[in-house]
Parts: C-alpha cells; sequence; structure tokens
C-alpha cells in the first residue's frame, strides 16, 4: 500500500480537541476542517472560494500522515470558468502548525505568511503576479514554508505550466490532481490530468519540516482583485491503509484502498465482509499464527490497473 492511515481496530485512536475551525464528517467518512470562506458542497466536495473578490479558504484532513510511509494522494480541482479576470488558484499543502491555519488571500493562495511555517506546498496558480516570478500561463510549483515567491530560497521545482497541452486551466472543468511521495528516493511527484508536471528530490521530513515525520494535509485558495469559483474534491478513501498494520484476533478493522469508484477485488477474501468493494471489513480469528497478506487490484481515476498489498499482523495489543 501506499497510505498511512489511522487503525481503527482500538477506539483509543482518534479524538479532537477545540479548535476554531468547523469540523465535517459524515459516519464512517473522513473528517475535515473547513476555514475562512470554504463551505461544503456535497460528495466530499469543498468549494475554497467564491467568485467574489479577497476570499481566502482552507480545508485540511483531520488525520496526520506519516512521511517515513510512501503517500499517493489523488483529488480533483477546479479552478473556476473565468480565464481573463479569474485568481487566484489552490494550494496542495502539507503542514504541522494544526486544521485551523490559513494563509494571505490575493497571490498568497491562502499559503503566504508565517502561518504556514513550518510547511510544503504545491500551487496550481492561474494569475501571474510578477514580484513572485510566476510566467503568463497558469502553472505548478513546489514550494514551502509560507512563501509563493519562486525566486526565493524557500523554492523547490517549477514553475512549469500546470496542463501539458494548455497555457489555461480555467476551463470550468474538473482536473485530476496527484501527488506522490516517494520516501525511500526521497522524491516528491506532482501530476495533473494524469500527466507528470512536476519533481523534486528533497528530503520533507529534515529540511522541511524539522525531523518531524506526521503531517497533517489538505488545501488552500484564494481571490483577490480578481476572482474565481475554486474547489476541490476528495475521495472517501483518499488515504489507503498502511502497509503493514496490527490488529487484535477478533477485532474488525477496515481495510482501505483509494480506489475511485470504491470498488476493488481482494485476495484472498478470508474473513472480509465484502472482497470487492475497496473498504472492506476483515475480522481475524484467534490461532492464525502468521500474518494475514492481502493483495487489492483496482482502477485508479487515470485508468491504470494498480495492485496494493497488506500485511495484517494479529497480534493482542495492549495500551500502555
Amino acid at each position: 500500500m501506499t497510505k498511512d492511515k489511522a487503525l481503527r481496530a482500538m477506539t483509543i485512536c482518534g479524538f479532537f480537541i477545540g479548535l476554531n475551525a468547523t469540523r465535517v464528517a459524515a459516519q464512517d467518512q473522513p473528517v475535515y476542517f473547513l476555514n475562512g470562506d470554504a463551505v461544503v458542497t456535497g460528495q466530499d466536495c469543498y468549494q475554497l472560494t467564491p467568485a467574489i473578490n479577497t476570499q481566502n479558504g482552507s480545508v485540511w484532513y483531520a488525520d496526520q500522515v506519516d512521511l517515513n510511509q510512501s503517500l499517493d494522494l489523488q483529488f480533483i480541482l477546479n479552478l473556476g470558468s473565468d480565464d481573463s479576470n479569474g485568481a487566484d488558484g489552490i494550494c496542495f499543502v502539507m503542514q504541522t502548525v494544526g486544521v485551523d491555519v490559513i494563509g494571505e488571500s490575493g497571490g498568497g493562495l491562502g499559503f503566504l505568511g508565517d502561518a504556514f511555517q513550518p510547511a510544503f506546498a504545491v500551487e496550481f496558480d492561474t494569475w501571474q503576479n510578477g514580484q513572485y516570478g510566476d510566467p503568463v500561463a497558469d502553472h505548478i510549483a513546489m514550494v514551502s514554508n509560507g512563501s509563493v515567491d519562486h525566486t526565493a530560497g524557500t523554492a523547490i521545482a517549477g514553475p512549469v505550466q500546470a496542463d501539458a497541452f494548455n497555457a489555461n486551466i480555467e476551463d470550468g472543468e474538473d482536473h485530476q490532481g496527484r501527488f506522490t511521495w516517494d520516501p525511500d528516493a526521497q522524491i516528491a511527484r506532482i501530476y495533473f490530468d494524469c500527466e507528470l508536471r512536476l519533481e523534486a528530490t528533497i528530503d520533507l521530513i529534515d529540511d522541511i519540516f524539522e525531523g518531524q515525520n506526521q503531517v497533517y494535509f489538505g488545501f488552500t485558495a484564494s481571490t483577490g482583485g480578481s476572482a474565481n469559483v475554486q474547489s476541490v474534491c476528495l475521495e472517501d478513501n483518499i488515504l489507503g491503509s498502511a502497509e503493514q498494520s496490527f490488529v487484535c484476533p477478533g477485532a474488525e478493522l477496515q481495510l482501505n484502498v483509494p480506489s475511485p469508484d470504491g470498488t476493488a477485488d481482494w485476495s484472498p477474501g478470508a474473513f472480509l465482509d465484502d472482497s470487492t468493494t475497496a473498504s472492506p471489513i476483515v475480522t481475524p480469528p484467534n490461532g492464525l499464527g502468521e500474518p494475514l497478506v492481502y493483495v487489492a487490484q483496482y482502477v485508479d481515476q487515470c485508468g491504470v490497473d494498480v495492485i496494493d498489498t497488506i500485511q495484517l499482523n494479529v497480534e493482542v495489543m495492549t495500551a500502555e
């Protein structure tokens, strides 16, 4: 598997302390926190900004992810439909600050400012801000620590044209975004409409997050003197199960792979409540004596066949 997910085998895993953000959750679905002008539009979709000047929104997934594990996060972006007077863009962000953080509006894309210390971001920028070294075309870049300046020392990679075939992504269409992280090779990659657009070799844990491996992820967006409706949609199962997990004998644990249509073919089907769903429940019995290894096959949002493997170590867990 390629993603880290909090185990639900024991109910001690996940609680929330009072924050200023708005918490959004449906039963048995991920929890997101919304800030600023962000609103829920349904089906795990969030409007980050309306087409009004000087708006600013962010949405954060409540569970942190582990940068020692591989990540493969896929999402849908809509940058609006006004090209000539539309702005400013969306950032995919990883940060350690918390789920109520938001940056500056306008050309800051909701990421600019001291609030994002430390942080890593991929910007999908739809407005040329010359003071930040922006190109004319709508573009993608990797930046860090609350700066969107491509000429500063906080810049990581890019900018490059976002769409390999079109300089404009403010076309009213949904666009597929994908971020992957390989912790062994220390390579971050960003895809747009299934095309690899940018990659960088970087030690995210030490060089960006000061040795911290647990980070929040989410999205920011803003408008300034020009505006667009800007939205992001996140799948129910955007995070998959870890490559290895622990579960108590007789306990229920939900497995998960990021299949966009919610289906997968699991093998073997033993101890699963449904071997054709992306998120089956496994209930391992006592006395197995060896780990359970499941292989899940599914088709990703770009039509590519994916095979993920999950190993479950069935052991009695005790709280320390």
